[in-house]
């Protein structure tokens, strides 16, 4: 049984999280007004392949500024793919608020062409599955039994890959904090 406790400030409510449920997971932060969560670094992956747990908190629910931005999709989780660049070949789990949940994207370059696609949406304050993995030609998605897959621009690329994380917007910056979790799996 997950348990939040909650206050509200300036009309948003905005979750105390609890150690204990978020027990494995990091926490990644990112301040009101950037893009770039707190943990942003350069992490070199061995494979082309993620798999972890996520979890949002109700600091997800934001408002963008231009309304057609809310279609915007955030960046969750992925890599740079084929020894490139991540808006020439990557592999992404992208999400949005839409108004009334969260959705969750495979968002993926391929030979700098984007593909956005929905996989499933999730509730706020419940942990679950998803993954990406680059097997021959395909991006495989998958969030808890829902999967999608992508064409992938190389398929035997075998070389330097490099992890990507959380990452709000488009056009604007994150409107106020927020913080997503997530435990990485082997």
């Amino acid at each position: 049984m997950i348990i939040l406790a909650c206050s509200k400030k300036d009309g948003l409510v905005k979750d105390i999280p609890d150690p204990s449920v978020h027990k494995g997971f990091t926490e990644y932060f990112i301040n009101k007004g950037q893009h770039y969560s707190a943990q942003s670094a350069q992490v070199v992956l061995n494979t082309p392949s993620i798999k972890c747990d996520v979890i949002f908190d109700s600091s997800a629910i934001y408002q963008n500024i231009e309304a057609n931005n809310q279609l915007d999709v955030n960046k969750l989780i992925g890599y740079s793919d084929c020894g490139a660049g991540h808006h020439e070949n990557s592999a992404r789990l992208g999400w949005n608020w839409n108004g009334s949940q969260i959705v969750i994207y495979a968002y993926a370059y391929s030979g700098t062409q984007r593909i956005i696609l929905p996989i499933d949406s999730v509730k706020i304050g419940k942990a679950f599955y998803c993954s990406i993995e680059a097997i021959e030609g395909n991006y495989h998605f998958a969030v808890a039994n829902k999967k999608v897959t992508i064409q992938r621009f190389c398929n035997n690329y075998t070389g330097t890959f490099f992890k990507l994380f959380p990452y709000f917007g488009g056009d604007e910056t994150a409107p106020h904090d927020i913080r997503i979790y997530i435990r990485e799996k082997q």
